[in-house]
């Protein structure tokens, strides 16, 4: 795995805690609540949740990402080192959302990002493992 790769990765976790960002999830969360045909009148329980499933997917994918481009190195150590890099990028990501105007801050948002860094890690060492035969 190409370590420009993960840096590259990295940055672009990084970015998308600006406002910036936040304006474009917006506009494509209000574009797709259209599309399924809850975009206008009072907030119904299907709306929140599709609302909850439009804003928290970018989460589980790009740190799933990352958590996976961290696994892919062969070198044990250079695999912790950007494992320990992947999560201190989750917790930052949305650390910096409370300077950003219009972003909101969660630590569920924090365990969301560290729990797909995790599980995709973890899955994909396991995937790399050899089989073993146990009797």
């Amino acid at each position: 795995m190409p370590l420009w790769l993960f840096t590259l990765w990295t940055i672009g976790c990084l970015l998308s805690a600006t406002e910036t960002a936040g304006e474009l999830r917006r506009m494509i969360q209000d574009r797709v609540l259209l599309l399924l045909g809850l975009g206008a009148g009072p907030a119904t329980f299907l709306q929140d949740a599709a609302e909850t499933i439009i804003q928290k997917t970018p989460h589980v994918v790009v740190f799933g990402v990352l958590g996976w481009l961290a696994a892919r190195h062969p070198d044990a150590r250079v695999r912790s080192l950007l494992l320990t890099i992947a999560l201190t990028v989750a917790v930052t990501a949305e650390l910096l959302q409370m300077a950003a105007a219009g972003r909101t801050f969660t630590f569920a948002d924090i365990a969301l990002n560290t729990a797909a860094v995790g599980a995709s890690y973890a899955l994909r060492r396991r995937q790399a493992a050899p089989e073993t035969e146990t009797l």
